[in-house]
């Protein structure tokens, strides 16, 4: 081993290995080939790195943007006096001011306030915070000390702006946080004057996110007046103060919550960091307010002393311990924040989604590892002469090798280098995040520096191959062409087609992500190997024949069929990566479109529309809106008669007349339109039969269906016609759809009244705000798509798409090779057709119909080949199977029309700058250089 090592030490002294590195600048084609081969190969492993760390960044941003501002940061409760509001309550995230803030504070009290009658009405909560004026609708009054009370508040007492309100203290809590008893006197009062009246807050002001922190007090739907949640009385922290003066209480609730900084920028490594600063540890208690009072042990464990109010079981308080986690970052009571989940689910997503695209990576490193050896044989290719030398002289393969690497070292550093940088462009461009963290960035350095010792070994251990098998060089492998590989890679494909749909997708319940089945994620290039094989080895069966039948046809057709003939084996290769390139894109985007249109479909089917709100009985839409709305009644205590017996149903009663232009629908759904299908619901009844359509359950073409209230409303329903899925229908539950009319002169109960709304939600919630109407949907979009819970596969298939650009990019180094492998004979050919009279334009439509025959047909195989992959492979991938309707396919049909574009775009240049550069080259020139 050592004497090698000197001999190769030895050897590298010698001025043709010294001077290696300066040779083949007058070759710029070749070190361009080699350049661009490593570069895809280092392009391919170092965006793992960089992409996982967009799809932490990204996936901590999605949550993020599902929450409330507040429970992505952190909370932070605690008493607060009367003092202390009149001055400003101390900032306890001081020591985390770098990443949480700014910080929202507000205090929380329970009063009830009297009408000018004396009688007490119902409690309300009363919320004091800074400048609530800037994010409420005022409808009287003026800035001032006092109360605000919503109009829904003034209805109910009688009291307006200018009034004086008591205010009984009867409500204020017992206990206050960790355990403090607070003084409470029972049916304390105060007199208040009451400021101003706003518009009432319940529902559609949690858009805004001042309020999200309040939607407990905003969205409750039990216990309130018409089902909605107890009016809210603002007050300034001045007004709060007096009020707890009044009444005599020690302290009331106090509340800090603090977002995250540049949320959508926040890393992985930035959340580890956080939630470590929030923890009670040694270093870091003394300065943290909530770990005051709390005992930590050697090995992190925390444990605090709480006192608790006696009553009713004596005078006094008791008290008790509370132990948490080492490191924990919750106190009970005291702090709360959701990061530690998000971080959590976060990293259960990029491991998920690791479990895919390291694998495709490591397929497209692959790719490139065959590119930089194609490369390096054309390096021995275009050094021939000077290799026979070398050996005659007694150097040995190996020393060849090591010769080949130094000459293109200068290459493979450019590569290396470009890849890397490569890799970090396209992963701030079309990564799920543009943030990506240092760490991330390093390594991918890291890998490129493997994938340039990589390439270098390759090199050289295929010029030193070349080197050993150059004697024997005629000889070839003829048994490889007749094995049919292609069947073995069927077989794989019909193997991994069936583990997808097991697989299923990869959906995040809670922290837990499944994982990526890599044997199902490798379908689409298994059948598309499969079938590429297949079409090429047919063509090439078929090729002597075509290749006999081109004596009589024009000249171009026929130059292009004996090329084709003449490299066949180099064809074949670009047809195969070409077909790669555009069927693998083509699919990813196909099943990425499918499944993103499957989930709104499921969402809108569930909701009914794009907004689904309660219609309080007599309550009227808003004019501009009812021209897109419906209204439907429902039914929730129904039964029908099914195959099986007796089953529980909800009976929808919608409206004819208007429900098409309001409901969601697909044409998928049924095979009749929506509006035929509503015009048989709306045929009056016969026999006693009322038309209906009913889903989530098989039931007899006629039977029996009832509502069940007071009496027992019977009736005999005809299934008008079979659907896959209607609007409103509910998960794993029979629904009856009927028109309202056919159920007039019942005997039934008191409906359930919503109305759907098409529309962009924001736009609809924000008109019917604007308008007075009382918000409160029914049924959300998010109930059925929560987006992080498919960040897997929706950032998996991304990935996937990624490895047909790799290919893609594969294909040009390939047509770069093929042009630059078919000089010789092209340039040689081309000089003595010349001489027989062949014209220029002719030449260049016959190197068209060449590339064409290898890009084209390849691309476009791909691309059709895809589509069919994609057809069947669609309905085994339904994220949400509990919900209607099924899998829905999506083709990605501007992304086939662009590749089928590019690939003839391709062709096209390729064509002119060979033809350009066989106009150029001298054929005495290419003769004496051997090139």
């Amino acid at each position: 081993m050592w004497a090698r090592l000197r001999a190769a030490i030895g050897l590298i002294a010698l001025a043709p290995w010294r001077r290696a590195p300066l040779l083949l600048w007058r070759r710029p084609g070749v070190l361009a080939t080699v350049a661009g081969a490593c570069a895809v190969l280092s392009a391919s492993v170092a965006a793992v790195p960089l992409f996982l760390s967009s799809v932490g960044t990204e996936a901590i941003a999605v949550q993020a943007a599902e929450r409330c501002p507040r429970d992505t940061g952190a909370t932070y409760e605690d008493e607060v006096t009367a003092a202390a509001l009149r001055e400003r309550p101390d900032e306890p995230f001081a020591p985390l001011a770098a990443e949480l803030g700014p910080t929202a504070t507000w205090a929380l009290a329970g009063v009830s306030l009297a009408r000018p009658d004396g009688s007490r009405v119902r409690t309300m909560p009363v919320v004091a915070r800074d400048d609530f004026l800037d994010h409420v609708d005022v409808l009287d009054g003026g800035p001032g000390p006092g109360l605000w009370i919503s109009d829904r508040a003034a209805d109910i007492t009688r009291l307006g702006a200018g009034d004086v309100a008591t205010v009984v203290g009867g409500s204020i809590p017992d206990v206050g946080f960790a355990g403090r008893p607070y003084n409470r006197p029972v049916d304390a009062r105060a007199e208040l004057p009451i400021a101003g009246v706003y518009r009432d807050l319940a529902g559609s002001a949690t858009d805004d996110d001042y309020w999200c922190a309040h939607a407990d007090l905003l969205l409750a739907q039990s216990g309130g007046l018409d089902g909605l949640p107890p009016p809210v009385v603002l007050v300034d922290r001045a007004t709060l103060a007096d009020l707890i003066d009044q009444l005599g209480v020690d302290a009331v609730p106090g509340v800090w919550a603090a977002p995250i900084r540049d949320g959508g920028d926040l890393t992985l490594r930035g959340a580890d960091d956080l939630v470590a600063g929030m923890a009670c540890r040694p270093d870091l208690a003394p300065t943290l307010p909530w770990c005051d009072g709390v005992t930590i042990a050697d090995n992190g464990a925390v444990t605090r002393r709480v006192e608790h109010e006696a009553f009713p079981f004596g005078p006094g308080t008791v008290a008790s311990t509370q132990e948490y986690d080492a490191g924990t970052a919750f106190l009970a009571d005291v702090l709360a924040s959701h990061l530690p989940f998000v971080t959590e689910r976060t990293r259960a997503i990029r491991a998920s989604v690791a479990g895919g695209v390291v694998p495709v990576a490591g397929f497209a490193g692959l790719a490139g590892v065959g590119l930089v050896g194609a490369a390096a044989s054309l390096w021995f290719d275009r050094r021939r002469r000077e290799v026979t030398l070398l050996t005659v002289r007694g150097v040995s393969p190996g020393g060849l090798g090591l010769k080949a690497a130094l000459e293109l070292v200068p290459a493979l550093l450019a590569g290396s280098a470009a890849g890397v940088g490569l890799a970090y462009g396209l992963m701030r461009w079309l990564g799920p995040s543009p943030v990506i963290e240092p760490a991330a960035v390093a390594w991918a350095a890291v890998v490129g520096g493997v994938a340039l010792i990589v390439a270098a070994v390759v090199v050289g251990t295929v010029v030193a191959i070349r080197v050993r098998l150059q004697p024997g060089r005629r000889r070839t492998w003829r048994w490889l062409r007749v094995v049919p590989w292609e069947i073995l890679a069927g077989f794989a494909a019909a193997v991994s087609f069936r583990r997808l749909g097991e697989w299923g997708v990869p959906i995040a319940r809670g922290a837990d992500v499944t994982e990526v089945d890599l044997l199902g994620l490798l379908f689409p290039l298994l059948f598309l190997v499969a079938a590429v094989g297949i079409v090429m080895r047919l063509l090439m069966l078929a090729l002597p024949r075509v290749q006999a039948a081109s004596r009589n046809w024009p000249p171009a057709p026929f130059l292009a069929v004996h090329r084709v003939a003449r490299y066949r084996v180099a064809v074949v290769g670009l047809v195969s990566a070409s077909a790669v390139a555009g069927g693998v894109f083509a699919y990813a985007a196909t099943l990425n479109r499918s499944l993103a249109a499957t989930l709104d479909a499921k969402a809108r089917v569930f909701v009914g529309s794009d907004v689904a709100v309660h219609l309080p009985e007599g309550q009227r839409l808003p004019p501009d809106i009812s021209t897109s709305a419906t209204v439907v009644r429902t039914y929730a205590n129904a039964w029908v008669d099914t195959y099986d017996g007796r089953e529980g149903a909800i009976v929808l009663a919608i409206d004819p007349a208007t429900f098409v232009r309001g409901a969601y629908w697909d044409a998928s759904f049924a095979d009749e339109s929506l509006d035929e299908l509503v015009d048989r619901l709306a045929t009056p009844a016969a026999d006693g039969r009322v038309p209906a359509v009913v889903v989530g359950a098989a039931v007899p073409a006629v039977t029996e269906a009832a509502i069940r209230s007071g009496t027992t409303g019977r009736f005999t329903i005809d299934q008008v016609t079979g659907v896959d899925a209607f609007p409103g229908m509910r998960r794993q539950t029979a629904t009856i759809i009927v028109a309202a009319s056919a159920l007039d002169g019942m005997t039934l109960g008191r409906p359930t009244g919503e109305a759907w709304i098409r529309g962009d939600h924001d736009d609809v919630v924000a008109g019917l705000d604007a308008a007075g109407f009382p918000v409160n949907e029914t049924r959300e979009v998010t109930t059925v798509v929560d987006r992080a819970s498919f960040l897997t596969v929706s950032w998996t298939f991304g990935f996937t798409q990624s490895l047909g650009v790799a290919a893609g990019v594969l294909t040009l180094g390939g047509v770069a090779l093929y042009l630059d492998a078919c000089r010789r004979g092209r340039v040689l050919g081309y000089a003595f057709a010349r001489r027989m009279g062949l014209a220029r334009r002719t030449h260049r439509r016959a190197v068209l119909a060449e590339l064409a025959a290898s890009v084209v047909v390849g691309c476009w195989l791909g691309l059709g080949v895809a589509l069919f992959a994609a057809g069947m492979a669609y309905r085994r991938i339904d994220p949400v199977p509990d919900y209607r309707p099924d899998p829905l396919l999506r083709p990605a049909v501007g992304v086939v029309v662009a590749l089928a574009l590019l690939a003839v775009v391709v062709a096209g240049l390729a064509a002119a700058w060979a033809q350009r550069r066989t106009d150029r080259d001298d054929p005495v020139e290419v003769l004496r250089a051997g090139v």
